[in-house]
């Protein structure tokens, strides 16, 4: 068939962290609550499932997403049962993007949130799927591009629920990665570069020219709104210069694609003046995608295709038929039919992993502040309503799960806001 559409994918680099001790911040807390278990080999294990998932040089692969994933369904589920105000425990975590430089380290929040310890887990989670998808896409096979566009997907919509998640935190004490616009931007992104593995599957296919052009069609518009979101001008400079070329090569690529599938169709029906018309568009599109990414082998086969069957229909047309070849601003736009819109986020569910789970915890009953402002045990009470956005949590949140997040997001709120301020009058780590 030719080059591979699109030749590689983008993928998240993970967030790093700083070693963090459950036990002793817990066991005080448990102690201070008087309860009846001590938890102690309970502690033991969330310690250990920790320690591994924030490893340096994690293996990419699917035991060490299990990994992630279960320690993120134990932190999940512990969460909202520990009040934000009695947690002692400092989780540091490391911007994803920021390499830092020779006059300061690389940027950092710290807060003590099982919340924030949720979503920065979550991200790694989305991360490393993008990296799996990565590794699989060059792969190239059937069955490598079904599970990678299934791991595109997962991130899209991780990366969607914590965008919306983050929301609870101020702004400007957020690290550029975990910005509402940047996690946005990459769930767009994951999002087009998995209807670009549908565009492949359906090339190897031999899916019918009318269909590869809608579908190439809805690939171009994807990598259209994810530049779009990546070029805020608040988090545009998050991302590498060559992320911002390759996407922006992308969305020109498959509407040169698309271009070039459509001649076809034009080609069975005898449109030769159309047919001349969009093999011409796809030429100067192909060619601007290469001048933009630098990148000259970028979808060569389709340009020197696109080149030989114009020379070829121009060559017919003027011995045979004798169109008018109509100019590209007067050619009609190919149908954009959501159908073709094959890419969709994954909701995020209740429980990550593939595994049985078993709550660590699940004989503690959630912990409150007595009105002397001392820990005591609580049988589980009425959620408190929902902080979070509907449409967004409906859409990317199964219900149970919902209410439990919102539970402990809504007690976190006004807590927060008094730390950041605590923070800011204390001098910065070096």
């Amino acid at each position: 068939m030719g080059d591979s559409c699109g030749e590689s994918l983008l993928s998240v680099p993970l967030k790093t962290t700083t070693e963090t001790d459950w036990n002793y911040p817990l066991k005080t807390l448990f102690k201070a609550a008087k309860l009846n278990q001590k938890y102690e080999e309970q502690l033991t294990e969330l310690n250990k499932l920790r320690t591994q998932v924030v490893a340096q040089g994690l293996e990419k692969s699917t035991a060490s997403l299990e990994l992630l994933q279960r320690y993120r369904d134990q932190v999940a589920a512990l969460q909202p049962k520990i009040p934000s105000e009695l947690v002692k425990i400092e989780f540091t975590w490391i911007d994803a993007f920021d390499k830092g430089s020779i006059f300061s380290g690389r940027k950092y929040l710290s807060l003590p949130f099982i919340a924030f310890e949720d979503m920065c887990i979550l991200f790694n989670i989305a991360a490393l799927q993008t990296q799996l998808a990565a590794e699989n896409r060059v792969v190239d096979t059937d069955e490598e591009l079904k599970t990678a566009a299934k791991w595109l997907q997962s991130a899209s919509g991780v990366f969607a629920h914590l965008s919306n998640l983050v929301t609870i935190l101020p702004e400007e004490a957020l690290t550029g990665d975990l910005h509402p616009n940047t996690l946005s931007a990459l769930s767009a992104l994951m999002l087009a570069q998995a209807q670009e593995i549908f565009v492949r599957k359906a090339i190897k296919g031999k899916m019918k020219d009318s269909i590869a052009a809608k579908l190439c069609v809805q690939a171009e518009d994807m990598f259209s709104d994810a530049l779009l979101k990546m070029t805020k001008e608040n988090v545009k400079y998050q991302f590498d210069r060559n992320w911002l070329t390759n996407v922006a090569g992308k969305q020109l690529s498959y509407g040169a694609l698309a271009q070039f599938f459509q001649s076809k169709v034009c080609n069975v029906n005898k449109s030769v003046g159309e047919e001349i018309a969009r093999l011409n568009s796809s030429v100067e599109l192909f060619k601007k995608a290469q001048e933009k990414t630098g990148n000259y082998s970028l979808f060569s086969y389709y340009l020197t295709e696109s080149n030989r069957l114009a020379a070829a229909a121009k060559k017919d047309n003027d011995f045979i038929y004798h169109e008018v070849i109509p100019s590209p601003g007067n050619l009609s736009t190919i149908e954009k039919v959501i159908s073709a819109r094959l890419a969709k986020p994954t909701a995020v569910s209740s429980q990550l992993s593939t595994t049985t789970f078993k709550d660590l915890f699940e004989t503690l009953s959630p912990i409150s502040i007595s009105t002397n402002g001392k820990p005591v045990s609580q049988e589980p009470e009425s959620v408190p309503n929902p902080s979070i956005s509907p449409s967004v949590a409906e859409q990317y949140i199964p219900s149970p799960f919902k209410q439990m997040m919102d539970a402990s997001l809504s007690a976190m709120g006004s807590y927060l806001l008094r730390y950041l301020e605590k923070q800011q009058q204390q001098p910065k780590k070096e």
